[in-house]
């Protein structure tokens, strides 16, 4: 027979394997990147992504600006192109590298949606965008 200690260890290892699930596909996918990550360390869940999405994003692309900002020259529907991942920061996530006209901006990629559907990076972003919305 198990032990307490085997069940609350299963019960555990269950919960990390799939701790996104309930948001279907999309949350399998969330799996799949943090596996194996500590669910509590916010950092090293961030620092996850960041390693990911540098593998997996194709810079320069086209995004919008998918939140109301309170404050900033940047509003929600200003078209932006991504340059690259910039930094990664405890309150605001991972930050990028965008351009507006002429000028250029950091700005968190929780904020932002990848212009079109079809764009290989669309769903990339948007799962980072849920996860650290729900995080």
């Amino acid at each position: 027979r198990d032990t307490k200690t085997d069940g609350a260890q299963a019960i555990e290892a269950l919960s990390e394997a799939h701790a996104w699930s309930w948001l279907g596909e999309e949350g399998k996918r969330i799996n799949q990147v943090l596996a194996g990550v500590d669910p509590e360390d916010e950092m090293a869940l961030l620092e996850r992504w960041d390693e990911h999405l540098r593998r997996q994003l194709k810079f320069p692309f086209a995004a919008v600006v998918s939140e109301h900002q309170d404050r900033g020259p940047l509003q929600a529907g200003d078209r932006v192109s991504v340059q690259g991942l910039f930094d990664v920061d405890d309150h605001y996530g991972l930050i990028v590298s965008i351009k507006r006209g002429r000028r250029q901006y950091h700005f968190p990629l929780c904020d932002l949606e990848a212009a079109g559907e079809s764009s290989p990076n669309h769903d990339l972003v948007m799962e980072y965008a849920v996860w650290f919305a729900n995080r």
